[in-house]
């Protein structure tokens, strides 16, 4: 349950922090993910290919939330259960909402203009950010062409956390497991016979132990109003990053690793 309620900015919060004062800031969170280290010592560390979880242990080592919120003078979050700039990510029944102004703010922030600027960190994207990335738009895409499934989804799990019981009573543990197989194209069909899913494009091609926390903060986002402040940040990113990735709606192209 933890690993699914990583409520972080995507790569967004590196990014933002490169047009934040003091410039500081932003060397830490740009340079300094190469020699970062986990800063939440019970995970596994998974780190650059782990999920959202992973990149906020790696980040939260460089910046605090409170450094974050400082340089966009506004709340990342209007309310949930994180308090006195603690995240409480083992809450099986509430979750984040985050403040649309400082998304739209992070979104605007984010990407450099000046393009040697963009040219000096565009390996640090590619080694450290990419990966997450990519993942977030391709799920993003599907959440968005399959109305249908994405209501059934979001319904069930809001009553999950109503319950606080999104963390179990799934055929691998945690109800949320369902979603490693989300970018199986069968999924909405087939969804909750893993079996059948394991034997017939497994996670259709898109690292299921990522997908499963990325499907999660979508649906969260369209619980607190965010969603498509977010898209437009990360279409933003990508656009100046990775802009191929834009035209892919079925899996993201390969790696740089």
């Amino acid at each position: 349950m933890r690993r699914l309620l990583s409520l972080l900015v995507l790569p967004l919060l590196a990014t933002t922090a490169l047009a934040s004062d003091p410039p500081s800031l932003a060397i830490r969170a740009w340079t300094g993910l190469s020699a970062s280290v986990s800063s939440c010592p019970d995970d596994y560390d998974y780190f650059p290919s782990g999920g959202m979880r992973n990149y906020w242990c790696h980040l939260g080592s460089l910046l605090s939330l409170a450094e974050l919120e400082q340089a966009a003078s506004r709340p990342v979050f209007l309310s949930g259960p994180h308090q006195a700039g603690k995240l409480d990510l083992a809450n099986p029944g509430d979750f984040g909402r985050y403040n649309p102004d400082f998304v739209v703010w992070a979104g605007k922030a984010a990407v450099p203009e000046d393009p040697e600027t963009r040219r000096r960190l565009q390996p640090v994207y590619d080694q450290y950010m990419q990966h997450l990335a990519r993942i977030h738009w391709v799920v993003w895409q599907k959440l968005q062409a399959n109305t249908k499934c994405t209501n059934k989804e979001l319904s069930l799990y809001q009553a999950r956390i109503r319950a606080g019981t999104s963390n179990t009573g799934g055929s691998w543990g945690a109800w949320y497991e369902r979603w490693f197989f989300y970018m199986n194209p069968a999924f909405c069909q087939k969804v909750g016979q893993d079996n059948w899913l394991m034997e017939h494009g497994m996670d259709g091609g898109v690292d299921g132990n990522v997908t499963k926390t990325v499907v999660g903060f979508w649906l969260r986002r369209m619980m607190d109003g965010t969603a498509d402040e977010f898209a437009a940040a990360l279409r933003n990113l990508l656009i100046a990053f990775d802009p191929t990735t834009l035209s892919s709606t079925a899996s993201p192209p390969p790696t740089s690793r």
